[in-house]
């Protein structure tokens, strides 16, 4: 499947908000860290990428590209979340990492990722030390996703996804204890974890409701 972009002025007002909001992150470096797990297992805290890719499609729309992990896989099968995965000896970076990543579980080649930002990183409940990076995709990519990492790849409506309304709270038992954490629905596909909360928190920046 290929996605285009259309013209650059369609996407102007959103890249323009996401590099804002990413400088405003970068400001308050430890925002994001709230959500980490207090109980995450500290030895090592090895580091992880993931990327989340915007662009315009053909259709005049501002979308966010997600994935569905496949079911057969050990951990988070089934979920629904952003390419990435764990840094690895020959990655230049995090940021890096988290293309790397992108390109070997959707196809889309790293000449057509545009980093905009990184967005934060967290403690995961798993122990990882997560680095969350904000990206738009350029004109002329195609998605191709590897099935062993890969079951689905939604396409969907940015500003829905990024709208404080879209999101509801439920409490979650955790390992932390009780938890109340934010969940929406994309695609007719439930988002909640870590995911929904990445999502959840460049809302927050992009409405201006955080100022921590």
């Amino acid at each position: 499947m290929i996605e285009s972009c259309v013209e650059e002025s369609i996407s102007d007002e959103l890249r323009h908000s996401l590099q804002r909001s990413l400088a405003l992150a970068h400001l308050q470096s430890g925002s994001l860290q709230r959500w980490s797990w207090p109980n995450a297992a500290a030895s090592s805290r090895p580091n992880a990428a993931i990327l989340m890719p915007f662009y315009s499609s053909a259709d005049d729309q501002n979308r966010l590209l997600l994935t569905r992990r496949a079911r057969h896989l050990r951990r988070h099968a089934g979920q629904m979340s952003f390419p990435g995965g764990v840094a690895e000896p020959d990655d230049a970076d995090l940021l890096q990492t988290a293309i790397r990543e992108t390109e070997e579980e959707t196809g889309i080649r790293d000449r057509y990722i545009e980093p905009l930002g990184k967005l934060g990183e967290m403690i995961t409940i798993s122990g990882y030390r997560l680095h969350v990076y904000v990206a738009w995709l350029r004109n002329g990519f195609e998605i191709r996703p590897d099935p062993n990492e890969v079951e689905a790849v939604y396409l969907t409506d940015a500003a829905r996804a990024l709208h404080p309304q879209t999101f509801h709270w439920q409490q979650r038992e955790t390992p932390a204890g009780m938890v109340q954490m934010p969940e929406l629905q994309l695609e007719q596909q439930r988002v909640w974890g870590i995911t929904a909360i990445i999502i959840w928190h460049l809302s927050t920046l992009l409405s201006g409701l955080d100022r921590t």
